[in-house]
């Protein structure tokens, strides 16, 4: 078990949550049943995601995950539009986000949501039963597997296909209405979209700020980018390491060979989201 203490909770109760979400989030809310869970973006009307959130159903309500710098941005502003619905939204400060291994059953503190197609799942729990912490190898573990939980530096900068969130199932393009969701279709349908998400290995750990440009070395081109997401692995028994996602207009088969940023150069690889289950 993985205390999380990048995330923050919100919970929304009420008898028209279910309809209230469905239509604020990119992701098919109405179709999670009870005990199941959904990556959602929250996306601002030009179609930017504000924040990612892992949607879950209980049976009297939804849990959502999301990073802990904009959990009350995002509650201020579903607030904002309950207008007159039937749903109560809250931050639950009591409650802290935990990762949990598939494989160790034993570990799994009640009831867990394992979002479709991956190989960890999420749960619920006290904050003051955590005591287990080991938050940057999770945060590596989802990286590699697509997940990035936007910041205050990297919120509504970038469509969700930027980041490959529809990749996650953050998007759904067969459900109804939401914001952004005329950009959304259109950037998948016409074809539009310049920049994609980039998984880098680096070798070493450099320095980098959430938002930063920097240069990616691709064959005999330099190749502007922005970094969204990041860790750096200090392990000892390990060879050092740095995991960033960025967004540049690279095609999904364009290798790259290092990456400059300041006026630092690193070798790195390109390497790709495992989504399946292992």
């Amino acid at each position: 078990m993985t205390a999380i203490p990048y995330l923050s909770v919100l919970k929304a109760t009420g008898e028209d949550a279910s309809a209230f979400l469905h239509g604020q989030f990119a992701a098919d809310v109405l179709a999670l049943s009870s005990g199941q869970c959904s990556f959602a973006a929250y996306c601002s009307a030009r179609g930017q995601v504000i924040a990612l959130l892992l949607v879950c159903r209980e049976d009297d309500g939804y849990m959502m995950c999301v990073e802990s710098s904009l959990a009350k941005a995002v509650l201020d502003r579903l607030r904002k539009y309950i207008m007159r619905a039937k749903v109560h939204i809250e931050l639950q400060d009591e409650i802290t986000v935990v990762g949990v291994s598939l494989v160790l059953p034993d570990e799994r503190p009640g009831q867990v949501f394992t979002p479709a197609e991956f190989s960890f799942a999420y749960s619920f729990s006290k904050a003051s039963e955590t005591t287990a912490d080991s938050s940057n190898a999770w945060r590596e573990q989802e990286l590699r597997q697509g997940v990035t939980w936007l910041q205050a530096d990297s919120s509504e900068r970038f469509l969700p296909q930027m980041l490959g969130l529809d990749a996650i199932g953050a998007v759904s393009f067969s459900k109804g209405c939401y914001p952004g969701q005329e950009i959304i279709a259109r950037t998948r349908y016409l074809g539009k979209l310049k920049r994609k998400p980039v998984l880098l290995e680096v070798t070493g750990l450099p320095g980098f700020s959430i938002g930063e440009a920097c240069l990616l070395e691709s064959g005999r081109e330099a190749v502007e980018a922005v970094v969204v997401d990041g860790i750096r692995v200090n392990n000892p028994e390990q060879v050092r390491h740095t995991l960033l996602l960025l967004v540049a207009p690279l095609e999904s088969e364009a290798p790259v060979s290092g990456l400059k940023i300041g006026e630092s150069n690193w070798p790195a690889e390109r390497t790709y989201p495992r989504l399946a289950k292992s």
